[in-house]
């Protein structure tokens, strides 16, 4: 059998031949190109979604007291366990002095935050539980605890973040039985890679006391 073959034109043979050696000679004489390091992710200004560690002075003026004010701290650590799923652990001590009486009340739970962009913001869900207790002269109680809330977390530019919410409390015991209306809003502003100043106004209504205060708070948030 004949085997039919199309010999390319001369030129066009040429042509690839010096293209060949041409791209042999660059390759050669090209040193290899030093790889481009990574750049490290920026961390947002905001804390949903990071996992980070909070210290926060709190002062309460009491609208129904004696006693008037109380102060407290809170510790927070969050862990972000997936993208839009945080868990956490928060505690909180009060104490309050008035006319000779000494109180204190304290609050510790475990949270799971869910939160998903919309609009340009994250929205977020809340709840946790744990255990609430309360010490006074002639009452020492403790009660289970549990909390749901929901909010939003809106970035004001690169380095502040604006956060609002509304939460509902409730403790269980006879001995503690009530409940609590939370609204408030937190400014935290991004000092460095690690560090953040948070700054916060919270309204609160107990029932079926109706007893009303209002918190103001400072806090210092470290990202790991």
């Amino acid at each position: 059998m004949t085997k039919l073959t199309f010999p390319l034109p001369v030129f066009l043979r040429r042509s690839l031949l010096c293209a060949a050696l041409a791209g042999g000679a660059l390759s050669a004489a090209t040193p290899d190109a030093e790889p481009v390091p990574a750049e490290a992710p920026v961390k947002p200004a905001g804390l949903l979604g990071t996992t980070y560690a909070t210290i926060t002075a709190e002062y309460l003026h009491l609208n129904d007291g004696p006693p008037s004010v109380a102060r407290g701290l809170l510790a927070t650590f969050n862990y972000a366990l997936s993208p839009g799923l945080d868990l956490g652990y928060t505690g909180e001590d009060l104490r309050l002095h008035a006319s000779g009486l000494s109180a204190s009340a304290g609050r510790g739970a475990f949270s799971v935050t869910r939160f998903a962009p919309v609009n340009g913001a994250n929205f977020f869900v809340m709840a946790d539980a744990g255990l609430a207790v309360l010490s006074a002269p002639g009452r020492d109680v403790d009660s289970f605890t549990y909390r749901v809330g929901f909010g939003l977390e809106k970035p004001l530019g690169a380095d502040t973040v604006l956060t609002l919410y509304e939460r509902f409390q409730r403790n269980t015991s006879r001995s503690l039985r009530n409940s609590e209306a939370q609204v408030g809003g937190k400014l935290t502003v991004k000092l460095t890679t690690r560090l953040s100043l948070s700054l916060g106004l919270e309204s609160r209504e107990n029932y079926p006391q109706k007893h009303r205060s209002g918190v103001y708070s400072l806090g210092m948030d470290y990202r790991y």
